[in-house]
């Protein structure tokens, strides 16, 4: 009984050190008493479906607030929010959470947070991704310009594949706390379907059974293929570029060959490609064959300008969902450039040719009666 009683004793021990170990204290330092009387709430996100919990609640004194709290993790992402008295004005801020004591300093509408190597490295982070997304934004309208050279699709390529390395790497390195895991949802559909399952297969099980995970993997991994070689096509409803609507049956299983080719105006390698598919089309137009182009862009007009630019003279449709388009789900399509060819009577008979193995087949099926 005695050494039951010690054991006990070395259990509540060790569970009070623990918790202490998890103890976290945040002091907001205001540079003024603008600010006094304003709330401040502390939130973490929900790993099913990053949904904002309230963890707690404070007020803006004297320029100072102070929370306390503790984390089930060494390391976990949380919202800081300031809101005025009248609910007007909001402030959000996310941070990483650390054990310890956290001095945040609120400047120009921002916390910015000292003696913490973890913040830091996520600020240089997200500073990274920022740059990187500017610079592809500029190049993506300069490529919507008229005399726009292909290197600007190899710059944009690159300037992806940047970002997709920082992301990954990011995730990796915090992949054992629930920042990388919270960064995992947020950031895993910019990534490569072999990057999603490393990072996946390094998660804890808990984690991987949650619905988000479970639609990440669904959605950019375990992809199945509705459209196989063999099957009919997949009828679907989508708008052309007058804004009628058209049936994928309007134009496919009608007596022509068809190569239904999935991209988006913002893509670099379908924009690297489009002039071998404009080739392609000028070649076998008036031999029984089209193209029907399935946009998966959200923004009407980068995808009539990018139409117009590349000289792309065949059916266009789109239903501005971009990654959410219900073409691209009925298609199990999961990144593109990516194309269906399909013969007269509406078989789809080969997934993702290119070159002068496009060609051949469509050649052969061409002559057949």
């Amino acid at each position: 009984m005695k050494k039951f009683a010690l054991i006990m004793i070395s259990l509540l021990i060790a569970g009070n050190i623990f918790s202490q170990n998890r103890e976290f204290t945040l002091n907001g330092k205001l540079p003024n008493s603008l600010k006094d009387g304003w709330s401040v709430y502390l939130y973490s996100l929900s790993e099913q479906d990053m949904s904002p919990i309230l963890l707690d609640s404070t007020k803006v004194e004297t320029g100072q607030f102070s929370i306390k709290n503790t984390i089930d993790n060494s390391q976990e992402l949380k919202i800081v929010r300031l809101v005025d008295p009248t609910g007007e004005k909001d402030v959000v801020n996310h941070l990483i959470i650390e054990p310890g004591t956290i001095d945040l300093l609120y400047i120009d509408d921002t916390f910015i947070v000292k003696n913490s190597p973890a913040n830091e490295n996520y600020a240089a982070f997200k500073e990274s991704l920022d740059t990187i997304s500017y610079k592809m934004k500029q190049i993506n309208q300069a490529m919507q310009a008229p005399g726009a050279t292909p290197s600007l699709a190899q710059d944009f390529d690159s300037l992806a594949d940047q970002f997709q390395k920082e992301t990954f790497n990011y995730i990796y390195k915090n992949i054992d706390n629930k920042v990388g895991e919270i960064f995992f949802l947020s950031y895993g559909s910019y990534l490569r379907p072999e990057q999603i399952k490393e990072l996946y297969d390094s998660v804890r099980p808990a984690f991987q059974n949650t619905k988000m995970v479970k639609y990440l993997m669904d959605t950019y991994v375990n992809t199945k293929e509705d459209v196989v070689i063999g099957s009919k096509f997949i009828d679907v409803e989508l708008s052309t570029p007058t804004g009628n609507k058209a049936m994928m049956s309007d134009y496919v299983g009608k007596g022509k060959v068809v190569l239904i080719d999935f991209w988006a105006s913002w893509c670099g390698p379908c924009i690297k490609e489009m002039p071998q598919i404009v080739g392609l089309y000028n070649r076998f137009k008036d031999q029984n064959f089209e193209i029907v182009g399935v946009s998966l862009d959200d923004h009407k007009g980068r995808w009539t300008t990018a139409i117009d630019r590349m000289n792309m003279t065949w059916i266009q449709l789109s239903d501005f969902g971009g990654w959410d388009s219900v073409a691209a789900r009925l298609y199990g399509v999961s990144q593109i450039p990516q194309s269906f060819l399909v013969d007269k009577d509406g078989t789809v008979v080969a997934h993702d040719l290119h070159g002068n193995e496009l060609i051949r087949k469509i050649e052969s099926l061409l002559k057949e009666e």
